[in-house]
């Protein structure tokens, strides 16, 4: 379980962790931009196109409603371990819900935005969203207890798999799967670094009356990211 900090650090904790996370962030953000720069050298127009219809049509699993799950665990009060549990599954059995859906409803999808063969690419960069749900609960504990260093230790490490694989499939040769496998190997390094760094694993049993009282605020906060995201992608979809 994550330890408990002393609550007269807390103040130092939290500014040299906001400072870090701004680091971390911006360190993510240049090798972002490295990686794009390299990529668009090997990777063909139509390749990147069919990577930005692939990831705009998957972020529709991330828009499953528990965008709530972060504040419902650090403002909880008490012990949060079943809550956090009990999360977990339900971002488990959200995602595979929503998953399956897309996973069936691609082809459909692709070819109403004019595409035939973006479906391959869709269905495996599934992994990546549902990977980033369950990847929440972890990252809520350590914030919880503002394990600062750790929570930025996961998004360097996920995103530096996620540039170094893509860019080494990308000179192999496997265009655009290159980027797909790059995400979802990113994704899942991610979660397996923020399970280890809150040193937590998931209760057998889910308690949903545990999160009963969070219903309203993750209802809330997945509308408005529901909008938000429909918003921001809907001029690229018509076009």
């Amino acid at each position: 379980d994550v330890s408990t900090l002393d609550p007269q650090n807390t103040g130092e904790v939290v500014r040299r962790g906001a400072r870090a996370s701004l680091g971390s962030q911006l360190l993510v953000q240049m090798g972002s931009a490295g990686a794009t720069v390299i990529l668009a050298r090997i990777l063909t127009p139509h390749e990147f196109g069919i990577v930005a219809l692939a990831q705009s049509i998957i972020g529709v699993v991330s828009l499953v409603g528990l965008t709530g799950i972060t504040a419902a665990i650090v403002t909880s009060k008490g012990d949060v371990s079943a809550k956090a549990s009990t999360y977990f599954w339900m971002a488990v059995l959200a995602s595979a819900v929503a998953g399956a859906l897309l996973w069936f409803a691609a082809p459909t999808l692709v070819r109403s935005l004019g595409q035939t063969d973006v479906t391959p690419y869709v269905r495996v960069l599934l992994l990546s969203p549902v990977a980033s749900l369950l990847t929440l609960v972890p990252l809520a504990l350590l914030q919880r207890h503002l394990r600062f260093g750790r929570m930025n230790l996961v998004v360097v490490l996920g995103a530096a798999v996620y540039f170094a694989v893509e860019i080494a499939l990308a000179l192999a040769g496997l265009g655009a799967w290159a980027v797909v496998v790059g995400q979802v190997a990113g994704g899942v390094v991610s979660l397996v670094v923020a399970l280890v760094a809150a040193r937590w694993l998931p209760l057998a049993r889910p308690r949903v009356a545990e999160v009963r009282q969070d219903v309203n605020l993750l209802g809330n906060l997945g509308l408005s990211t529901i909008l938000g995201y429909v918003w921001k992608n809907s001029d690229y979809w018509v076009v």
